[in-house]
């Protein structure tokens, strides 16, 4: 009979060893499960979920999920801004000017800031109530150069649906004489300006200029064109002489507000048209001169006289005789004569009147 206690060791070994093989086998188990899972076999079909993203001008679209397929991703390029320039409209340089414009409608036709180098006009038709003061204003002008650019002889006279030019800044209109040369011209207006600039405003092609060509002058007074009025007062040239200064030419820093004549001393001065004497003196500015006053508010003044031969109060006839020239006012160092034209306090050309 075998001995007990060799028999339970035996049984003790045989259970540890198949605890052992059950242990190995589990651990076997879950490294191969652990393979499986982590290593997957390269061949079997594989399911990819990838969403796309295209990039268009305006709008980002994600397209649906793709199934077993290989996609390469390909990051979109930023898009750049679309800058769209402003829409300019170009303008001729020798666009036509606005036509009929008045008062009611100003704001629609702007006068520029800053003026171009040629002279730019618009038209403006008179509306009720307008006199050559408030169309003055409206475009902020002055009076004296719608009066000389449009030739008026009356300026109480402009009426209802009359056009007017309107330049784009102050000036003087000029008609070229016999002899005139855009540096004369320049010279005798203006001399800050230079005839180059003359020719530049006036838009010609090169510095020709011919006799009866009229030129605008910058920098003297208001200009506005219009229809020339037929005034109701006429006149005559008041001395036998010649032209030597003409209506606001610059002489000596001084702007003529008239016209000078020089004739031969002695000459007799004479009435431009019939009035009443109302003025008769002496001073610094004028030397001896005779003032007369005319119908419809002109007045007409005579300076620079040798003697006077009128009397105040005295009722003219055009022609009567006034005076005559000579050198003893000072004023010239030739026998002169200072005519000057006005209506209203304003100066007018007197040449626009014979």
């Amino acid at each position: 009979m075998d001995n007990p206690t060799r028999m339970s060791r035996g049984n003790g070994n045989s259970r540890k060893l198949l605890l052992l093989v059950i242990l190995l086998i589990v651990l076997f188990l879950i490294g191969l499960v652990c393979f499986l899972m982590f290593y997957p076999n390269k061949n079997a079909a594989k399911t990819t979920e990838v969403p796309v993203t295209i990039v268009s001008n305006s709008n980002v679209v994600t397209t649906p999920e793709v199934e077993n397929e290989e996609i390469i991703i390909v990051p979109p390029k930023p898009v750049e801004p679309i800058v769209v320039p402003e829409t300019i409209t170009p303008v001729p340089a020798d666009t036509k000017p606005v036509t009929n414009v008045s008062a009611l409608d100003i704001s629609e036709v702007a006068k520029p800031n800053t003026p171009s180098k040629a002279i730019k006009y618009i038209d403006h038709t008179v509306q009720e109530g307008e006199d050559l003061s408030s169309i003055a204003n409206l475009y902020g002008l002055k009076v004296e150069t719608l009066i000389s650019v449009s030739k008026i002889k009356n300026i109480s006279g402009i009426t209802k649906d009359e056009v007017l030019r309107i330049p784009d800044r102050d000036g003087v209109l000029y008609t070229v004489k016999y002899g005139d040369m855009l540096s004369t011209v320049a010279r005798k207006y203006n001399p800050e300006i230079g005839w180059q600039t003359l020719q530049e405003l006036n838009n010609l092609k090169n510095d020709n200029i011919k006799v009866g060509q009229e030129l605008f002058i910058p920098d003297y007074s208001e200009s506005s064109n219009k229809e020339i009025l037929k005034n109701t007062v006429e006149f005559m040239v008041p001395i036998k002489g010649t032209l030597t200064g003409t209506f606001l030419q610059s002489l000596d820093g001084t702007v003529l507000n008239g016209v000078y004549y020089t004739a031969p001393a002695g000459s007799a001065v004479v009435a431009s048209a019939d009035g009443t004497v109302f003025d008769i003196g002496n001073d610094s500015a004028l030397g001896r001169f005779v003032s007369i006053t005319h119908a419809d508010g002109y007045k007409t003044t005579y300076a620079y006289l040798e003697t006077v031969d009128a009397r105040l109060g005295k009722v003219i006839k055009k022609g009567d005789v006034l005076g005559s020239i000579g050198t003893a006012s000072g004023k010239m160092s030739r026998p002169t004569l200072y005519f000057m034209l006005e209506q209203g306090g304003i100066a007018l050309d007197p040449s626009l009147f014979y």
